[in-house]
């Protein structure tokens, strides 16, 4: 399959985990029935107020080792049950007999004290979700009112597989999971990879945008309409040398460059034109200078 993007509500429920319930569904919808990503073990009916749900991919050619994104309901970054989070997780393998990771797999848990990958959801009010991706990395926004809260919250996730820049014989994996809370927004910063040969475990990375001084600026950067996004890069940020380098590129996202997002509001679509043809973006501001950008088209 190819390329999908949605937009949906999720109604809050005081009962904890039907609003992070109901997110994980309507995730699972987009990518199963429009990407093509595949059911690999659902215990979302299991008892218990934890539920998980596992889907797998081997890319959007259909070509690449087969990877596992794990969702799970009811569970923050403490680990506690009944919290109205959704966690996310990126795992080189998944063992669907026994609802586990087999011994040794190369995973990045989400369930990390200080780089939680997780989504919040409302559990007074209704909760909006931006579902974007395809068969290589999915990306979701959501954004919520608390009560009698007067302003919003917005989060988003990224997890997937990177656009490498090594062979498949090289770099077999390159998986990854990213996201922020509240008004940061993905951009450069602390991101989890499985990557290597063979695949490490919780490799610490980073992701590094461009920062371009104004005298090196395009002409039209800031021209009113004019925005500049510029790709992500995943890179491995450990001691050991033989461990350090580029990974590849975050498929499917972009960050707003700077100055560039000035004009733009938040959830403002934008439209650009190439050889690839036309194609439209939503744009997820903080501020003037922090921005997420996902293709909606």
């Amino acid at each position: 399959m190819a390329f999908a993007y949605k937009n949906v509500a999720v109604s809050g429920s005081r009962s904890d985990t039907e609003g992070s319930s109901k997110t994980i569904q309507e995730i699972k919808s987009v990518m199963v029935n429009q990407m093509g990503w595949v059911v690999h073990d659902d215990r979302t009916t299991a008892a218990g107020n934890a539920h998980k749900l596992v889907l797998r991919s081997n890319g959007e050619g259909d070509d690449k080792p087969t990877f596992y994104m794990i969702m799970t309901s009811g569970i923050n970054s403490s680990s506690t049950a009944g919290s109205n989070g959704v966690t996310f997780q990126m795992s080189s393998y998944w063992d669907a007999a026994s609802h586990t990771l087999g011994s040794g797999v190369a995973t990045y848990s989400g369930l990390n004290a200080t780089n939680n990958h997780f989504l919040v959801v409302q559990a007074e009010n209704d909760n909006l979700l931006w579902i974007s991706g395809d068969k290589d990395a999915v990306h979701v926004a959501s954004n919520y009112w608390a009560l009698n809260a007067t302003s919003h919250t917005l989060g988003t996730v990224s997890m997937g597989r990177c656009y490498n820049f090594l062979p498949v014989s090289q770099e077999p994996y390159g998986l990854f999971v990213r996201s922020t809370t509240g008004t940061a927004v993905l951009g450069a910063g602390a991101i989890q990879l499985v990557a290597g040969n063979n695949p490490m475990l919780d490799v610490l990375g980073i992701t590094t945008n461009y920062t371009m001084a104004a005298t090196n600026q395009p002409s039209t950067f800031t021209d009113p309409g004019t925005f500049l996004f510029t790709p992500l890069l995943a890179l491995i940020a450990d001691v050991t040398p033989t461990r350090k380098g580029a990974v590849g590129l975050l498929p499917g996202v972009w960050d707003g460059m700077g100055s560039g997002v000035i004009g733009l509001q938040n959830f403002s679509t934008v439209t650009s034109s190439g050889t690839f043809g036309t194609r439209t973006y939503i744009a997820f501001i903080a501020g003037t200078t922090e921005s997420i950008i996902f293709r909606m088209s």
